[in-house]
């Protein structure tokens, strides 16, 4: 299965902007019957992404096994820095979630696969807010993930001749060749794009 959460959110001046993904079975792990779980409050998802976006690191020995994956330790300082992103006026942050809804299912937040991790109110958001120290505009965008063990969507996978799945985020400080900063984001074949201070 191929899933992706990616998460993006920055600033209006673009001189702080942040882009994570998360790896579907990595980070949500899986309960005892093999399927990737959306527990509140569990420990593997809040090491692997909750503490990693808080910078707080896992002692050694510590990790907590998530039914799949063995814990990797992110860099150092690689969690999010609250100064770039927290002055309510001038920086308008955005947060912008793109996660997968269940396979064949309407593309709408009422089939998200992780409601309570990356949903509305999930701990993903809550844990952003509480880090920001300000409650950032924030949007959940759902998307139909490709299924890697169905060979038709295997081979448009393989052949990466799809947006689903696909985030992009762009910056350019001269978007106009006159000196106007302006960045745009891609979710799959959706566009968001704003000029900047």
């Amino acid at each position: 299965m191929v899933s992706r959460c990616s998460i993006s959110f920055h600033g209006t001046d673009i001189s702080s902007a942040r882009q994570a993904h998360f790896w579907e079975s990595y980070s949500n792990g899986k309960d005892p019957e093999g399927n990737n779980n959306d527990n509140p409050n569990d420990p593997a998802f809040n090491q692997r992404v909750l503490m990693f976006m808080q910078g707080l690191p896992v002692a050694p020995g510590t990790a907590v096994n998530n039914g799949r994956d063995p814990y990797v330790a992110p860099a150092a300082n690689s969690g999010i820095n609250p100064t770039l992103f927290n002055i309510p006026r001038s920086d308008r942050t955005n947060v912008y979630i793109f996660t997968p809804v269940w396979y064949n299912t309407p593309t709408t937040l009422a089939n998200l696969k992780y409601p309570n991790r990356y949903g509305y109110g999930g701990e993903v958001l809550t844990t952003i807010t509480d880090i920001l120290g300000i409650t950032p505009q924030a949007e959940v965008i759902p998307y139909q993930p490709l299924n890697s063990l169905d060979p038709a969507q295997l081979a448009i996978l393989n052949a990466m001749s799809t947006s689903r799945g696909f985030a992009l985020f762009q910056f350019d400080p001269n978007s106009d060749g006159k000196g106007l900063r302006a960045w745009r984001m891609f979710l799959e074949n959706r566009l968001t794009s704003r000029n900047t201070a």
